[in-house]
């Protein structure tokens, strides 16, 4: 008899539970919760979306990334993956066989699995930088896969696409994945970045620079602190903020120094040019539902110019990272040309 995840007394040490089912969480009680909005701590980028049929004996490749602490359950991803071939891919269930996985970096591939080599047995190597030039003006995203943005329950159409939207959703998506899934980051206990993390108690996750308790009924606009203490302004002073930083490794600093409301500022900033946008349907099989799951998005290029030093930063990690809802699923790929 099947289980779900959410049933099995060995979820908290579980490999598949933690890489694959990581946005669920057990309440005190064992049944499931609701699920929080914590991303999955990989991405999985599809074939080109030119590209939807393989000939038998043909070759194919797609790119994993993976974040954070899951990085090291490679072998496990891999193993995944090989059981994933020997299932069948699409409705024919056609199956495939991994033949190698290689590590890319800019001016090296590194070999980790070889099927006919049993003897390679890599081990990743994480020492990835970003480099952000501050001399530009603006900015132009090549949307490589749909772009999908769900606000209240309802995809943005291309008509009703702001760069603010864009942003915004890069900005919450790397925070969250740093926040739960770096773990040197996560156990820093900075109030800077718990606020990203699911609620304990609660089982909910919320953005800002709080939460409120589930049972709460909050009335009337009103601000938060850090620790979910309600009050009518947030005492952020220079010296706690610093006090604040210093908790945080030093790399993770510069995605959290500023605050929503600074961001935010210079979100009202930016203007969106040279429009070329189009929705573009897309669907997958889910195997779990037994039905397609449409997945349909925004394709083409923009620019957006304005203030973009302290963007700059999140649209270069979101280049790694994704953006918009479905990113697990490769949705939202984009690169950037500077000018």
């Amino acid at each position: 008899m099947e289980r779900k995840c959410c049933e099995c007394n060995k979820i908290g040490t579980c490999v598949y539970a933690g890489v694959f089912e990581g946005t669920r969480v057990l309440s005190p009680e064992g049944a499931e919760s609701v699920s929080v909005d914590v991303p999955n701590a990989y991405v999985i980028e599809p074939l080109p979306i030119d590209r939807d049929y393989v000939a038998a004996g043909g070759v194919f490749s797609i790119d994993i990334i993976l974040f954070g602490k899951v990085s090291a359950e490679l072998n496990n991803v891999v193993t995944a993956f090989i059981k994933a071939g020997f299932t069948g891919f699409t409705e024919s269930r056609g199956r495939a066989e991994l033949i190698k996985v290689c590590q890319i970096f800019e001016d090296d591939v590194r070999v980790l699995f070889d099927r006919s080599n049993p003897s390679v047995s890599g081990k990743p190597v994480f020492t990835y930088s970003l480099s952000v030039n501050s001399s530009f003006k603006g900015c132009r995203i090549i949307l490589e896969t749909p772009l999908r943005i769900v606000h209240k329950k309802k995809n943005i159409s291309v008509e009703n696409f702001t760069p603010g939207m864009f942003l915004n959703g890069i900005i919450r998506r790397v925070r969250i994945l740093l926040a739960n899934h770096a773990e040197d980051v996560r156990n820093s206990g900075s109030d800077l970045i718990r606020p990203y993390c699911p609620d304990s108690e609660n089982y909910r996750c919320y953005s800002g620079l709080g939460h409120v308790h589930a049972e709460t009924n909050v009335s009337g606009p009103q601000t938060l602190t850090g620790s979910g203490e309600r009050s009518d302004t947030v005492p952020y002073y220079a010296e706690r903020r610093k006090a604040e930083l210093e908790k945080l490794p030093e790399w993770s600093r510069p995605f959290f120094e500023h605050d929503d409301a600074e961001l935010s500022s210079k979100l009202d900033t930016i203007v969106i040019n040279n429009r070329k946008l189009h929705w573009f349907d897309w669907a997958r099989l889910s195997s779990r539902q037994q039905r397609k799951i449409k997945l349909g998005g925004i394709m083409g290029t923009f620019e957006i110019e304005g203030d973009l030093e302290l963007l700059a930063l999140f649209i270069r990690a979101g280049e790694i990272m994704h953006a918009g809802k479905a990113a697990v699923m490769g949705l939202g790929k984009y690169r950037t040309e500077w000018f």
